[in-house]
């Protein structure tokens, strides 16, 4: 007895699968990019409308590292907040999200959750987002660490 695999249908599956691959994996690196634009957008005018505050706290003794610190830790808290919430709302819904997009693909028996991250790419993604957030808040901050407390404030009058 000869046994053949016939694996063709498979084959095509797994094709498409990698191509569908493909496509997300760009899609969610534009995706990257275009949020970390937003976010560099949001904060540099959020930065430039407290301008006057940071001329004040640097004329009254503040450092320009204590200002930027306090940019930077009030990012940082609403960072953590929208991946806590975001956490809280994605885990409940990634087995039904699951279950909608593949289950009609693939007829096994097996139920594997392909949307289910585990805890290092949750790790992975919160340490990218908090590096994302302090760059972007570095170079906004620009702004305030080329000017003296004096041309702050008489820019800001």
């Amino acid at each position: 007895h000869i046994i053949n695999a016939n694996d063709f249908k498979y084959s095509e599956i797994a094709e498409q699968f990698q191509s569908m691959q493909k496509v997300v994996v760009a899609l969610l690196a534009v995706a990257a990019v275009l949020g970390f634009l937003v976010l560099m957008l949001i904060l540099t005018f959020r930065i430039r409308g407290r301008m006057q505050e940071a001329g004040i706290l640097l004329a009254v003794g503040k450092s320009k590292q204590q200002i930027i610190g306090q940019f930077l830790i009030e990012a940082m808290i609403l960072l953590w907040i929208g991946f806590l919430v975001a956490i809280i709302i994605f885990l409940p819904l990634a087995d039904t999200l699951n279950s909608f997009l593949f289950d009609s693909i693939t007829q096994s028996t097996i139920h594997k959750n392909y949307l289910q991250p585990d805890f290092l790419h949750f790790v992975i993604l919160l340490i990218l987002e908090n590096l994302g957030v302090l760059l972007t808040v570095l170079v906004c901050s620009g702004v305030i660490l080329s000017l003296k407390p004096k041309e702050i404030l008489t820019k800001m009058s």
